[in-house]
């Protein structure tokens, strides 16, 4: 089970996706990273007759999930469709080694 405080965050990433979305949008695909000294990140959006459009998040809500992780960095997917469902994926964008030899951690964290 998700952590409320993760998923929460997770939930107000999803909701800039009506708030910017053009109108007559189908499915959108929300990207973005974050890490100490930085933040970047696209909503893009499938229009009508194989259209896009491009639009970018508030950063403030990928800074409040790297801070909440507390990773090193942070690299969000989230594909949302205008009924509000998401999915979600949040994985640790510096992989570190878990233990030597043994393999890499990524983490996964939500999925609505």
């Amino acid at each position: 089970m998700p952590d409320e405080r993760i998923t929460g965050l997770l939930d107000r990433l999803a909701a800039q996706v009506p708030r910017k979305a053009p109108d007559g949008w189908t499915r959108a695909v929300l990207t973005g990273s974050a890490s100490r000294p930085s933040a970047g990140g696209a909503i893009d959006y499938e229009l009508p007759a194989g259209r896009t459009a491009r639009v970018f998040p508030d950063y403030d809500d990928l800074f409040a999930l790297y801070r909440a992780l507390g990773w090193n960095a942070v690299h969000v997917e989230l594909a949302a469709d205008p009924s509000g469902a998401y999915h979600a994926l949040a994985i640790d964008a510096a992989v570190s080694p878990w233990m030597v030899g043994e393999g890499y951690d990524a983490v996964l964290d939500a999925r609505r």
